[in-house]
C-alpha cells in the first residue's frame, strides 16, 4: 500500500433495518476526514445505478470485446449515448431546446 494512503474499514447499515451491517474497505490518503471518505463512498451507489440504467437502455451489457481498449471504448460510446438520450429526454420533457443549453447554475 501507498505510504500517504491509509485502509479504513466502512460498516453501513440499512435505515429500514439498523441491524443489517455491510462492512468493506476503503483505501484514502492520510488527510482524508471521515466525511470525505463517507461521501466519496457514498457516491459509488450513483455510478452504479447509472451502469445499470446503462444496461437496460443502451446496451451496456451487449459487448463481446477480447482487449481492455475494446472494452474501454465501449463503456465510453455507450455512457455517450445515454447521455444523448438523457439530454434529449430532457428536452422533450421541457418542451424546448433551451432545455438543451447547459447551465450549471439552474436547478430543478
Amino acid at each position: 500500500m501507498h505510504p500517504a494512503w491509509r485502509r479504513w474499514r466502512l460498516v453501513r447499515c440499512r435505515v429500514s433495518d439498523p441491524t443489517d451491517l455491510t462492512a468493506y474497505v476503503v483505501f484514502a490518503p492520510h488527510e482524508s476526514s471521515l466525511e470525505v471518505v463517507v461521501r466519496v463512498a457514498g457516491s459509488r451507489w450513483t455510478v452504479e445505478s447509472c451502469f445499470e440504467a446503462a444496461k437496460g437502455d443502451v446496451g451496456l451489457d451487449q459487448y463481446a470485446v477480447r482487449s481492455w481498449t475494446g472494452w474501454y471504448r465501449h463503456i465510453t460510446h455507450v455512457q455517450g449515448v445515454r447521455l444523448n438520450h438523457t439530454i434529449f429526454e430532457r428536452a422533450s420533457c421541457y418542451g424546448s431546446a433551451a432545455a438543451l443549453r447547459y447551465d450549471p447554475v439552474r436547478r430543478k
